[in-house]
């Protein structure tokens, strides 16, 4: 849908909604904190406070299916897998040609390209994980927190595990632009070697099945793995732990019965 004009158009107003209506919902969350009264909140109150959140949402929702209508009537939806950035291009690119069979100096470039973005790809994910399992330790102090002074401790905790939790991830924001501009210039080696030298193609059909037999082997792992969690489940007794909270929760929250 972002192919086209209006197509972005609509793109950037349903973001910048979506935008909006986080940050409208954190502070009439923090309003209905801080002015709310006594807790627990009736829904009548929490009602109160979110209804100004109706017509934002609404404005939102309808931007949403206005972009499927709009991709559906424009057949933006039949290009979704045409490539549109510069990794999604080389990969298709990767799929047709062997760097292999490409001269030793162009194999270089390209596997120097490829050794950067794995290697800050790599540093990425481990700096992202050493600050996430900083924060999960922090927070588990939470059970060292006085009951009297409860929320004042959650804040300060919050404080502390945001801004680091936000470190961790908008790390990955530079990776991202870092790789595609890295894919950009591996894509113009091969570009400029595959005009020059009109190196042979990768037949199709082994390509589709050594594609097909990936997804293949990847769709039955996830079935493995999803049976053997639910047999899992049901052996320790987890089926009747959810019954037992369902039937609690309509008893005693929702008042039915």
């Amino acid at each position: 849908m972002t192919n086209t004009k209006h197509g972005r158009y609509i793109a950037w107003a349903t973001t910048a909604c979506l935008v909006l209506l986080g940050i409208m919902f954190i502070i009439c969350c923090a309003h209905l904190y801080f002015t709310g009264g006594d807790q627990p909140y009736s829904r009548e109150r929490v009602g109160s406070y979110l209804i100004i959140l109706a017509i934002p949402s609404a404005i939102t929702v309808a931007l949403v299916v206005s972009g499927f209508i709009y991709a559906y009537l424009t057949g933006a939806a039949d290009d979704e897998n045409a490539p549109r950035t510069s990794s999604e291009l080389l990969e298709s690119y990767r799929q047709r040609y062997d760097i292999f069979t490409f001269s030793e100096d162009v194999q270089k470039e390209i596997s120097r390209e490829r050794g950067n973005r794995t290697a800050f790809k790599l540093f990425s994910y481990i700096f992202s994980a050493v600050v996430l399992a900083v924060v999960f330790a922090y927070m588990m102090l939470i059970a060292e927190f006085s009951v009297e002074t409860l929320n004042a401790d959650v804040i300060a905790a919050l404080t502390v595990a945001l801004p680091l939790s936000v470190i961790a991830l908008g790390i990955h924001v530079p990776r991202v632009y870092i790789a595609e501009a890295s894919a950009t210039r591996e894509l113009e080696i091969m570009k400029g070697y595959i005009r020059e030298n009109k190196p042979q193609r990768i037949s199709r059909n082994d390509e589709a099945v050594g594609h097909g037999d990936t997804l293949l082997i990847a769709k039955c792992l996830m079935v493995a793995v999803a049976a053997a969690l639910v047999i899992l489940g049901i052996f320790n007794g987890g089926v009747s732990d959810v019954f037992a909270k369902a039937v609690k929760i309509c008893t005693e929250c929702i008042g039915l019965g």
